[in-house]
């Protein structure tokens, strides 16, 4: 199977498809923001003539994550480290096997408003970047991955409330979230959602409101647009 145990992942028209759509969605995005989005490349390969190039066959799988620790790209990478144990065997009778070559881990920074990404090479080296609104490739220092952080705990905090108190009394198959407003805003299906527990330590708590307080002079870009003119106390990361 090509499929991860226990996830329910999407598989793309093209391979890149879900990276290539969520960059151009960079403009749209509605604050706080869509959940992050754990993408994988596979590869396939037959049993037999493993040695010809054109016996593999690249494809797309991606879901949605809310909740997982984005505290440092450390963190990250183990995440998509451990979502390649449970990838599924093939059976003995199988023409072949997938694996996964390829991770990337979009996190949205709603501070900056820029897609903060690690990329995992498996086996292999951890690559992270940043890519904005024009579609450019930044450079990620602390402050930015400080701000995507705190975005990912509050997106985590508040879709995981809203998971708990509204999609527990309606079918799961027909509930969609969506990623934003205008021509390229994106569906989210619920059933291609992961849920971890936030904030699931009281260290990786402690750095959460560390990470908060250090944020405050900047919280009003968090302020939905009628907002804007008022305090800094209306606005998103206080709330939740």
């Amino acid at each position: 199977m090509e499929t991860l145990t226990g996830v329910c992942e999407g598989v793309e028209p093209g391979n890149g498809a879900a990276l290539i759509a969520r960059s151009l969605s960079l403009a749209e995005i509605s604050l706080p923001g869509p959940p992050d989005l754990c993408h994988f490349e596979k590869e396939f390969e037959k049993n037999y003539l493993v040695w010809r190039v054109e016996n593999k066959t690249t494809a797309g799988y991606f879901h949605y994550v809310v909740g997982a620790d984005t505290s440092s790209p450390a963190a990250v990478s183990t995440y998509m480290r451990s979502l390649v144990d449970r990838q599924e065997n093939a059976g003995w009778m199988s023409e072949g096997r997938w694996r996964i070559t390829k991770g990337t881990f979009c996190i949205f920074n709603a501070f900056s408003r820029c897609d903060v990404r690690v990329e995992v090479k498996f086996p292999g080296q951890t690559t992270v970047y940043a890519v904005n609104y024009r579609g450019e490739r930044i450079e990620v220092d602390e402050m930015l991955w400080k701000e995507a952080f705190v975005s990912s705990c509050i997106r985590s905090l508040s879709l995981s409330y809203a998971h708990t108190r509204t999609y527990q009394h309606t079918k799961l198959e027909n509930a969609v979230l969506t990623d934003g407003h205008g021509p390229n805003v994106r569906m989210i299906s619920v059933q291609n959602i992961v849920y971890e527990r936030p904030l699931a330590s009281a260290a990786l708590e402690e750095d959460f409101l560390i990470a908060v307080v250090s944020l405050l002079p900047r919280a009003a870009v968090l302020c939905p647009l009628a907002l804007k003119a008022g305090h800094s106390a209306y606005n998103m990361m206080i709330h939740t």
